[in-house]
């Protein structure tokens, strides 16, 4: 139960980096001890910094079609 909790609060934390939150604001509302614990999570739960995931747009599932392919 203990590792489900841990990806739901990085998931949380992705969530909040994502919507603006900066990187201590988002270790505050997460529940996170400090920033090298969100760093660590996040990297181990999403494979990305808190950083990157900040100036990253969302990606889209590789599942999804665009147009273009859904065209040939």
């Amino acid at each position: 139960h203990s590792v489900l909790r841990q990806i739901e609060r990085a998931r949380h934390a992705t969530n909040l980096l994502r919507s603006g939150f900066s990187i201590g604001d988002t270790v505050q509302e997460a529940g996170f001890f400090d920033q090298a614990h969100l760093t660590r999570s996040l990297k181990r739960f999403i494979g990305l910094t808190p950083a990157k995931i900040a100036r990253e747009e969302r990606q889209l599932s590789f599942l999804y079609k665009t147009e273009s392919a859904r065209r040939s």
